[in-house]
């Protein structure tokens, strides 16, 4: 493993840790996050009971979806740079990688935006840097090999 391949390990593994921080974020919830209550412009106890309990199910419910692509990362991590995956599966990760961190930023920023409320749009963005940067040091890699 060249200097920028081992770069691109790093960013890759940063950005799914990155991942897995949100996942044990949302799955250790008994309500919801401070920039859920500033984007309602409600506290938690001024939700009413059955709301409450949709809205856990739904948080618990992403926190187990960033769980699942964290550790799908994490394969294709290994995949990617331990076992000789290759450019096919570099683009895979790639792909994984920008379909679990694009569509949360979106919508960090887009509820960031509409309500004032204080998002997590930095970190999320940072994931998707660090992806973008793990491609471009992994094209720079075979670069170097040819």
């Amino acid at each position: 493993m060249n200097l920028f391949s081992a770069l691109a390990f790093v960013s890759y593994t940063a950005g799914f840790l990155i991942v897995t921080r949100f996942a044990v974020l949302y799955l250790g919830r008994s309500e919801f996050l401070p920039w859920h209550s500033s984007a309602t412009g409600r506290s938690w106890r001024d939700i009413d009971e059955r709301m409450r309990t949709l809205l856990l199910a739904l948080i618990r419910l992403l926190g187990w979806a960033y769980l699942a692509a964290a550790f799908a990362g994490f394969c294709g991590i290994y995949v990617t740079f331990f076992a000789a995956g290759g450019l096919p599966s570099l683009l895979v990760l790639q792909c994984l990688g920008l379909l679990v961190a694009i569509p949360p930023l979106m919508v960090t920023m887009r509820i960031r935006a509409s309500t004032g409320a204080s998002t997590p749009v930095w970190p999320v963005a940072a994931v998707v840097a660090l992806f973008t940067m793990g491609i471009v040091l992994m094209l720079v890699s075979t670069l170097c090999r040819a």
